[in-house]
């Protein structure tokens, strides 16, 4: 589904550069250089993801302005923009609970962005991926965010 001649991927990467653009005004700042440690992990690490997730069959993108391998450069931007933004708004020691409660809303966000994206015909999962893995995997990715920005602080 193409929305207005542009696919879900851009419209979801132009929120996600709107978002970090706000976030620094509503929320305390922090040197860049923590924000960009952590935009760089988990962009990397998503790259990476990605990947072997397409290279094992789990899924495929399609609509994207530029593919970088197997991941649109839209999630490799979106990436670069959550981690930077999870560095403004968690605090540098991680909390157990506060790691799952948000874990548990972002993994629900993503796994319903996901949603709209396989409705749209941008995202594919293949080879037995579901949304429950999704969830799972973003469950586990953001938990363990909280202690990476505990150490990369």
């Amino acid at each position: 589904m193409q929305l207005i001649g542009m696919s879900l991927w851009i419209y979801l990467m132009l929120l996600a550069l709107g978002l970090l653009g706000v976030l620094p005004f509503l929320i305390r700042k922090k040197h860049c250089s923590e924000m960009l440690k952590m935009a760089l992990f988990l962009a990397l690490f998503d790259f990476a993801f990605e990947n072997a997730g397409a290279l094992q069959g789990y899924w495929y993108s399609s609509g994207s302005a530029l593919p970088l391998l197997a991941v649109p450069i839209e999630v490799f931007i979106i990436a670069l923009c959550a981690g930077s933004a999870y560095a403004l708004v968690f605090p540098r020691k991680f909390d157990w609970q506060l790691g799952i409660a948000s874990s548990l809303v972002i993994a629900a966000a993503g796994t319903a962005i996901e949603a709209m994206l396989v409705g749209a015909g941008n995202l594919h999962y293949a080879g037995g991926w579901t949304s429950y893995h999704a969830f799972a995997s973003y469950f586990a990715v953001f938990l363990a965010m909280g202690r990476v920005n505990e150490l990369l602080a």
